[in-house]
Order: structure tokens, then C-alpha cells, then sequence
């Protein structure tokens, strides 16, 4: 048994020229809010103060509690968090903002003596605060209205001529696609966007993880839960608040949902949270309610897998196994031994 706790705790006290943080992160409905509240209540228990800051690109957003699973009120109580539900969903809002934001309230939570805890499963924006990236590419408003009047396919194909990587990542999102070509037009290549360099701090990262169909299973549940707890009325209310260009729930006008609808990283409505697309479907009767369910339980489960796929590759985390409580090992390496054996893997 890993006691991972003592072992951070003993870490964080440990005299360093550096000042330690903690970084909680996994796939999707590992229980990385659990953890993290854990390790926070186990400072405190210590007479050491916790805080705890949120690094999903999904929970920063109002009006989706339910769809994007932020922590209960319950939840935070005892522990401050922080970059929760703060930004409008009609806010264009991006990693580099979220940096600065994430740095501010380290500063303040250092400034009070207490530990900083991150937690979240976006890879890009953790990998911004632990590698220290540089970003820093203002919006350009001239380029933005110029490239609105452009198709997502030609807009694809002339990232696939810029950066040929990235737009394979962001797939055919119009919105992600002229953020990207915006920086390509400044600063050449969208790869220049991020480099790393030294940080102030230094991170322990601790990976949450199950076995694959553990997970699924936890995924599955869910969903149920969101639904039960009243997912079709926030998506609805979501809809009609900020999405303006939903078509009149009307057959006779021959409105048809593209098929990419329910893929986030191709459906502009839906880059806020995964459940948006497909409950628009849902709601235009393409599709029944149990679809709707088997659709976002399909898409939670990629998105988990492309999520392991991230911290797979970053030798610096160490991965937790949340039901047996062992330290494992899920590098890209390891999984690819361990699957061509036909033996299980980690998620």
C-alpha cells in the first residue's frame, strides 16, 4: 500500500530553494476531486493549510455544474478552492488567461502560509503552470472577422499546411482552428506558441487511475447520476442562453444535425462541455433519450482514453491505483509491453 499522503506531506515540508506544489490529475471520473480534498484534509489535520485550484478547462465555466461535475458545495467545504465556475460561457477565454489566473492565486495562497494543491485533467494547461510555459499571443480581431467568412474545411486545410500536427489535434472546431491560424500568423508555426523554461516552483504529480473497465464503469455511473440529478434541464437552459444559432425545433424547415454534431473537437456549440452536442440532437429528435446516454458515456470514455494517452508520455507522474491503493506503472512503454502479453491495463 502507497501511503502517497505522508509521502507529499514529507515532501512539501522538506527544505527546498524551491517552493512545492501538488498537482492532482488523471482521467475524467477517477475521483480526482476526492483526492485532492483527502490530501488537503490531511494537511489540515497537521495544523498545515490547504487550498486547492481548479485546472479543468471545463469546471472554469458558470451555468454547467451538473454537465462539467464541479465540486458540490458540500464538497468544498473546509477547503478553499479556487478558478471554479468563474467564467461566462460567452467569454472567449484561453490557457494563457487561465496561467495568469493560476499563478495570481498561487502567489496568494503562499501568502498565506498554506499549501497550493492543483487539480484537474486538462494536460495542456497543467503542463503551462509545471513546464512554465511562455504564451502569449493577443487576439487579433481583424484576423478573427476576416477568417470567420471561411469555411471549417478551408480552414482546416490551410492549418494542415501551416501546422500539420495541430490540426490533426484540434480536428475541424472553427473556433480552435482561427486561434490557431491567428498564431501561425504571428509567430510562424503554432508549435513556437509554448516553450518551457525553468520554473520557480517545483511539482509533485500525482495520477489517478483505475483499471480500464473500473473506469468505464465509474464513467457509466455517472452519467446516470447527471441525469438524475437534472442534466437535461442545465443543457437546456444552457441552449438558450448562450447558443444563438440553434435551429427552431422544426422538421419542415428540413433542419438536419451534422453528423460531426456530437464530436466536441469538431461542433462549435459543443467546445464548452461534452453532453452539449449530442442533448442538441436530443432536443431536435434525432435521437432518443437512451442514445443520448449511450452517446456521451462513448464520449466520456474517449475522451478519458485520450486523456491516460497525455500522461502516459510524462515520465514525472506517478500514478496512484485508486482501488487497490499501489503505486503503478502506466507509462506509454509499460502499456504497450503489457497489452502485446493480452494482459489488462490501467486507465
Amino acid at each position: 500500500m502507497w501511503d502517497y499522503k505522508q509521502e507529499i506531506f514529507d515532501w512539501v515540508l522538506q527544505k527546498s530553494e524551491k517552493k512545492r506544489i501538488l498537482v492532482v490529475t488523471g482521467p475524467t471520473a477517477s475521483g480526482k476531486t476526492g483526492v485532492s480534498i483527502e490530501i488537503a484534509q490531511f494537511f489540515k489535520t497537521h495544523g498545515i493549510g490547504a487550498e486547492i485550484i481548479n485546472a479543468d478547462s471545463r469546471q472554469i465555466y458558470t451555468d454547467l455544474p451538473i454537465t462539467v461535475a464541479v465540486p458540490t458545495q458540500e464538497e468544498r467545504q473546509n477547503i478553499p478552492h479556487h478558478l471554479f465556475e468563474y467564467v461566462s460561457p460567452a467569454r472567449t477565454y484561453n490557457v494563457a488567461e487561465w496561467r495568469d489566473d493560476a499563478l495570481a492565486k498561487i502567489t496568494e495562497i503562499h501568502a498565506r502560509g498554506n499549501v497550493v494543491i492543483f487539480c484537474g485533467g486538462t494536460g495542456l494547461w497543467l503542463d503551462a503552470i509545471t513546464k512554465n510555459y511562455t504564451l502569449g499571443v493577443a487576439p487579433n480581431e481583424r484576423f478573427r472577422k476576416e477568417y470567420e467568412q471561411k469555411t471549417r474545411e478551408e480552414l482546416y486545410e490551410e492549418l494542415l499546411k501551416k501546422d500539420e500536427n495541430q490540426a490533426k489535434v484540434l480536428g475541424k472546431n472553427k473556433k480552435y482552428l482561427i486561434r490557431a491560424l491567428e498564431i501561425c500568423e504571428a509567430l510562424g508555426t503554432k508549435t513556437e506558441y509554448a516553450v518551457s523554461s525553468d520554473s520557480e516552483y517545483e511539482f509533485f504529480l500525482l495520477g489517478i487511475t483505475w483499471e480500464r473497465e473500473k473506469l468505464y464503469d465509474r464513467i457509466n455511473r455517472r452519467n446516470e447520476i447527471m441525469f438524475a440529478d437534472g442534466f437535461l434541464h442545465e443543457a437546456d437552459a444552457f441552449l438558450e442562453k448562450y447558443i444563438t444559432n440553434i435551429p427552431d425545433k422544426n422538421k419542415e424547415k428540413g433542419y438536419k444535425a451534422h453528423e460531426n454534431t456530437t464530436d466536441i473537437n469538431t461542433n462549435d456549440c459543443g467546445f464548452i462541455a461534452h453532453g452539449i452536442p449530442e442533448y442538441l440532437q436530443y432536443r431536435n429528435d434525432e435521437i432518443t433519450l437512451e442514445e443520448l446516454k449511450d452517446k456521451m458515456k462513448q464520449h466520456t470514455r474517449n475522451y478519458a482514453k485520450r486523456q491516460m494517452t497525455w500522461w502516459r508520455k510524462d515520465e514525472r507522474v506517478r500514478f496512484l491505483n485508486r482501488e487497490s491503493g499501489e503505486e503503478v506503472n502506466v507509462s506509454e512503454k509499460n502499456t504497450t509491453e503489457s497489452s502485446k502479453k493480452n494482459t489488462r491495463f490501467l486507465y
